[in-house]
């Protein structure tokens, strides 16, 4: 029994994974014009001279926020892009622990940092999109999020008693006496 149970969640942890780079790395909405047409552009870049890399910290974080004060409440696509690489990783965090159960903090962001590190390498590579460094650190707090919410969902599971059929019992958040 206990062994379907970690075998489905994989299984969703492996979906999202899949989903994520789809999103993320490849872009691809159904459009295939769409994705060759971003890698022409960055390639006729690249032989101007312009990489797809960003390696300035807070460089898009600050051009954010100075079009958020410049357009007020709505801001537009800067601001949903920010939210989006935060919401998009939670799930990330979130799902490590529960996947493998000797996952501590540590490790889970260790993977979590390899994991956006592998999507920004592969953006670069593809010239699907580009790597800038801001988006890691972004990344990374969804990350933190995420796993943030899996300690308190271990918590609420001890103090309640709870029995959540579809997640293992984690023991590296708070031990049973």
């Amino acid at each position: 029994m206990y062994r379907l149970r970690k075998i489905r969640l994989k299984h969703i942890f492996i979906l999202y994974l899949i989903i994520l780079f789809d999103i993320i790395c490849l872009k691809f909405f159904g459009h295939v014009g769409a994705m060759i047409t971003t890698i022409k552009g960055h390639y006729y870049a690249r032989q101007a001279g312009f990489w797809n890399v960003n390696l300035t910290p807070f460089d898009d974080l600050y051009t954010t926020y100075h079009f958020y004060i410049r357009e007020g409440d709505y801001a537009g696509a800067p601001v949903r892009v920010l939210f989006a690489n935060i919401y998009l990783l939670i799930p990330l965090g979130f799902l490590l622990p529960f996947v493998r159960r000797n996952f501590n903090y540590v490790t889970t962001m260790g993977i979590g940092l390899l994991i956006i590190m592998g999507i920004e390498a592969f953006q670069f590579v593809s010239m699907l999109g580009i790597a800038d460094l801001d988006d890691v650190m972004i990344n990374m707090i969804g990350c933190h999020i995420g796993y943030a919410l899996a300690c308190m969902l271990q918590l609420i599971r001890v103090k309640l008693n709870w029995d959540i059929p579809f997640l293992p019992e984690l023991t590296l958040f708070v031990k049973k006496s």
